[in-house]
């Protein structure tokens, strides 16, 4: 839309220290393991408006802009980088996000419509990722490299209380 750019831009100069994104959805912890099944995260969607939050997967579909507050020299770090999330840069940016302090704010996730060529899926990164359940090793990996990021991350049930108390003040 002709106000993509703007929009995005606007919520920065607003919350500076937070990365903006358009479409975004919950990171959930599970009981057997670190994380539920990515694919089942991303498919599990949480339409109110959230408070900015370490749990929320910012995802690039629709656009995300990232302050550079994030990048310190561990992100630039190419032996950590391959070594641990090759094919899976937006789960290494939400680790090295967490690490930083920097939380995620979903803006006029309503508005937007994501339109694709239909064809141009048949093969894509995404679907590998599920297929080899890539990010579920990934989201694993690194959280269990930095597990003050994995303590960080709120419960859906602590966002939406904080919503609902956010929209009753």
């Amino acid at each position: 839309p002709r106000w993509w750019l703007e929009r995005l831009y606007n919520a920065h100069l607003e919350h500076p220290r937070e990365i903006i994104c358009y479409r975004g959805h919950l990171l959930r912890k599970a009981s057997d393991s670190l994380f539920l099944p990515y694919h089942t995260m991303r498919s599990m969607h949480v339409n109110q408006t959230l408070p900015p939050s370490f749990a929320l997967m910012p995802t690039g579909i629709g656009g995300v802009l990232y302050p550079s507050s994030i990048f310190d020299a561990m992100f630039f770090d190419k032996e950590l980088f391959l070594n641990n999330s090759l094919c899976a840069d937006d789960v290494w940016y939400k680790v090295m996000s967490i690490r930083s302090g920097i939380k995620v704010r979903r803006i006029a996730h309503f508005e937007m419509v994501f339109l694709y060529v239909f064809c141009s899926q048949k093969v894509a990164l995404w679907k590998s990722a599920d297929e080899t359940q890539l990010t579920d090793r990934v989201l694993q990996r690194l959280f269990t490299l930095w597990p003050e990021a994995y303590d960080k991350l709120e419960s859906p049930a602590e966002l939406l209380t904080a919503t609902a108390d956010e929209i009753n003040t």
